[in-house]
């Protein structure tokens, strides 16, 4: 029995090995991106596209909090310690809403922004 096991081992021992197919990537186009020094070197299709997706990136709404609750809308953006409120929609996708919250040290240059933002699931 072990003659005939021996001898089975051996010929699958001696069987040529599979050849093995090299895999080659798919050819894929990659396009090429130039770089625009202004509008007037685009493409017109190009700028057109450009522009379509500035107008879908959009701020639909904005409310501004700061703690002085006296203050001019006007004087509130420039606020050392705001909250900014927002609902946007960027590149024509989902509504988006995001926190942003603008604090200082009471040094001049010294200013830190915190942002949180999440795609708005009630729309």
């Amino acid at each position: 029995m072990y003659d005939v096991m021996l001898d089975e081992a051996n010929q699958w021992y001696q069987e040529p090995p599979l050849r093995k197919r090299k895999l080659e990537p798919s050819p894929v186009e990659e396009k090429e991106v130039q770089a625009y020094s202004s509008e007037e070197d685009m493409d017109p299709v190009e700028r057109e596209k450009y522009r379509l997706q500035a107008v879908e990136s959009c701020m639909k709404k904005v409310m501004v909090q700061t703690k002085e609750d006296d203050v001019e809308s006007s004087t509130k953006l420039k606020s050392s310690n705001a909250i900014f409120y927002m609902i946007f929609k960027a590149r024509g996708g989902p509504l988006c809403r995001g926190i942003v919250r603008k604090t200082s040290d009471g040094r001049t240059g010294h200013m830190r922004l915190e942002a949180r933002c999440w795609i708005d699931k009630s729309n």
